[in-house]
């Protein structure tokens, strides 16, 4: 867990999260895994992320405007970090998965759901606020 919150924009983005106040939120895939190989390899904690994920998972509006609004307001709150974050709910992804990558994804009911359905399993894991180093 040091090694994730070595990276100063993850700590950022968990500090920062609870405030928004989505459900079931988390920072996901591969901003942590790539900071703890950076940790391990001596790199600095941001190198080599192109951009940063948070998934929360909202099953009472489905609509790509809610996501959208959560999109904007993530925006907002995250911007003066200089960096590409990516927030996505999970209980859309069904919705656009298939036109995205060509197979259909089942309705995912967490964010935990949606990371039990990652591609790589290197990336396959979560972060949620309140956590410290151990």
């Amino acid at each position: 867990m040091a090694l994730v919150l070595a990276n100063p924009v993850n700590r950022a983005l968990l500090e920062r999260l609870p405030a928004l106040d989505l459900p079931d939120s988390a920072v996901v895939a591969g901003c942590l895994f790539q900071s703890v190989l950076n940790g391990i390899t001596g790199n600095e904690p941001t190198h080599g992320i192109s951009d940063y994920d948070l998934s929360y998972c909202d099953l009472t509006d489905l609509s790509w405007e809610a996501e959208d609004r959560v999109i904007r307001r993530c925006a907002e709150a995250f911007a003066d970090l200089g960096v590409d974050v990516q927030v996505r709910n999970q209980g859309r992804v069904h919705l656009w998965y298939e036109d995205h990558f060509g197979a259909p994804s089942e309705p995912l009911t967490s964010t935990n759901n949606g990371i039990d359905h990652y591609l790589t399993a290197c990336s396959a894991f979560g972060v949620r606020p309140g956590v410290g180093p151990d």
